[in-house]
């Protein structure tokens, strides 16, 4: 073989292998891998590359996995029918607490109980039984603090006479579907899930919580997701909203959040990527001149405490008729709409843990 010609063969050699090398190099390597990030309801999208999202832990930079579907109505019925007794006395609400503490441990949450004195305030190990006023039920991830997390949270007593199918047995069982859903998911974010007690009595679990925990980076309440109604004029609103919406039915959740924390309130806007039921959003200055009723439930105690906190709701006694009263039982509930309102409340929980 003649020197030109072994040269040609030596060269294009080279040039195979420098090829190969490029070809089986891990990407990573090369340039920064895309990650997916999920659109809501709307499948998959490429995100941003990793140069662009800042690293504050390896999960950031992880794939973001689908969250997957809710259950069945019927399964979701069972479930609100296991919950959707009277829940006033104490005994009663234990009953309710050992059923909580169950399912939460079944979808692999590490469960304690947070016990408050009946002056309201966190007790300790010291405090009489006969002065536990009521127990929140406070679930976190396997090596997860609660210090910076979101917070899932949903009472889980009703007032004395009434079941609480809607009031609050939709809020505590679209929480339990959100962990087992998102459980077993990585985020960047930290998620802490609380069924406040007593707060029929004047949210008195929330404001422990909120006393023992100041440093939650914000929180999503749940209170009454399951009734719709289509009648003209069977929606009503509060006085004293800044403005009156002129929808006149009922088939819609609503989220109250303050004005100082957007960012949670505009994960529940509509969009294209909200989902199919619609919200209606309102911000309002944090306790400013407010009207009395979006003050009623358990996001109050955060907002005192300056914690951005959004209220998700059907709008109460403003659409249901059985608000407060024996007749607040499983057959009133939609099952299609809860249905809906807990895959939205999944999802969008989903968006804040990978956004906030």
């Amino acid at each position: 073989m003649n020197f030109p010609v072994r040269l040609s063969l030596l060269m294009l050699v080279a040039v195979i292998l420098a090829l190969a090398i490029a070809y089986f190099s891990p990407v990573d390597q090369i340039m920064p891998t895309t990650p997916m990030a999920r659109d809501g309801s709307t499948g998959y999208t490429t995100g941003p590359t990793t140069a662009d999202i800042p690293q504050q832990s390896a999960q950031r930079s992880a794939p973001r996995l689908p969250v997957g579907e809710v259950l069945r109505i019927s399964e979701l019925q069972h479930q609100l029918e296991a919950i959707g007794t009277e829940r006033f006395q104490r005994s009663d609400r234990e009953q309710a607490r050992d059923y909580i503490a169950a399912a939460l441990g079944a979808s692999g949450w590490v469960v304690t109980r947070q016990a408050i004195n009946i002056e309201g305030r966190v007790a300790d190990a010291s405090t009489p039984d006969a002065e536990i006023g009521g127990i929140n039920i406070i679930a976190t991830r396997p090596g997860q603090s609660i210090a910076g997390s979101i917070v899932l949270g949903a009472h889980y007593d009703t007032v004395a006479g009434s079941p609480g199918a809607d009031d609050n047995g939709t809020g505590v069982v679209a929480a339990l579907e959100a962990a087992r859903l998102l459980g077993p998911l990585p985020a960047p974010r930290s998620l802490t899930l609380v069924f406040f007690d007593l707060e029929e009595r004047g949210l008195i679990g929330s404001q422990a919580f909120v006393d023992a925990f100041p440093d939650v980076a914000g929180a999503v309440i749940l209170e009454m997701l399951g009734f719709s109604c289509s009648e003209p004029g069977c929606q009503r609103y509060p006085a004293g909203l800044p403005i009156t919406p002129s929808q006149t039915t009922g088939d819609f959740l609503a989220a109250v959040g303050d004005r100082a924390h957007l960012d949670l309130i505009d994960a529940f806007r509509d969009g294209p990527d909200a989902g199919s039921l619609s919200v209606l959003t309102l911000a309002v200055p944090t306790l400013g001149p407010l009207a009395p009723d979006l003050l009623r439930s358990d996001h109050v105690p955060f907002w005192r405490a300056g914690i951005g906190a959004v209220m998700l709701t059907d709008t109460a006694e403003f659409r249901n008729p059985h608000y407060h009263r024996p007749s607040d039982q499983v057959q009133t509930i939609d099952f299609g709409f809860f249905r809906s309102a807990v895959q939205l409340v999944v999802e969008r929980l989903d968006h804040l843990l990978w956004t906030l």
